[in-house]
């Protein structure tokens, strides 16, 4: 456990660099509200001093925040970054440095980080779009897929099977479907179904008898 504690503080201490580029912010605010100090809005000297300043901690800030974007493997937002710290930091040498920060070594120092730096990240940049358009292409043209010719007509693919003696072009024995069946409920069901009696409407035997007779017998004249 104190072993993890230890291990734990260790990379608390460490320096990343989106920490220096918060830290930088916090010095830029700074630098602008020494600009607006009250009585020396208009002294010349002093603002174009802190007007260089402010350019001095820019190119700082975009720096560590390239360096922040090529972790994330971000290289051409880190290239853009990288350019425009470049520019601010040539821009701060020409310009008239404050006598209480002497920050033209670390800029010249940074400038030529840069310039080895901006490449690599360029490179990296045009090999991960290579390897994108490299998957992209593979992906697309030597896919291999089990749906016949007629289902995919909208996707372009190099399928070699089709150039076989058996091509997957159209499925000649279609799958089997579920269909209603005979319902069985109903079959089942007519055993216990209870009909209404007839008994009302039939003739009984001795009814039918009787009424054979007295048509024959109306017939023939008897009686």
């Amino acid at each position: 456990q104190q072993q993890q504690t230890t291990q734990a503080q260790g990379d608390g201490k460490r320096v990343r660099p989106q920490d220096l580029a918060r830290l930088y912010e916090i010095i830029l605010q700074n630098v602008t509200e020494m600009q607006q100090i009250t009585g020396m809005e208009e002294d010349a000297q002093y603002q174009s001093e802190v007007a260089n300043l402010a350019l001095t901690f820019k190119a700082f800030r975009c720096y560590y925040i390239a360096l922040t974007l090529i972790d994330m493997k971000k290289w051409k937002e880190a290239v853009a970054l990288y350019e425009r710290a470049s520019n601010y930091a040539n821009e701060s040498l020409k310009g008239h440095a404050c006598a209480e920060f002497q920050l033209q070594a670390e800029l010249k120092k940074m400038v030529s980080t840069i310039d080895g730096s901006k490449f690599s990240a360029h490179a990296y940049s045009v090999l991960e779009d290579d390897n994108s358009e490299d998957a992209g292409g593979v992906s697309t043209k030597s896919q291999k897929t089990t749906k016949p010719l007629y289902e995919r007509l909208s996707q372009y693919k190099e399928d070699q099977s089709l150039h076989t003696r058996a091509p997957n072009v159209f499925k000649l024995t279609p799958d089997m479907e579920p269909i209603p069946c005979k319902p069985l409920f109903f079959d089942l069901a007519m055993n216990y179904v209870e009909l209404p009696s007839l008994e009302d409407k039939l003739e009984s035997p001795d009814k039918k008898g009787a009424s054979i007779t007295g048509f024959v017998k109306g017939f023939l004249g008897w009686g």
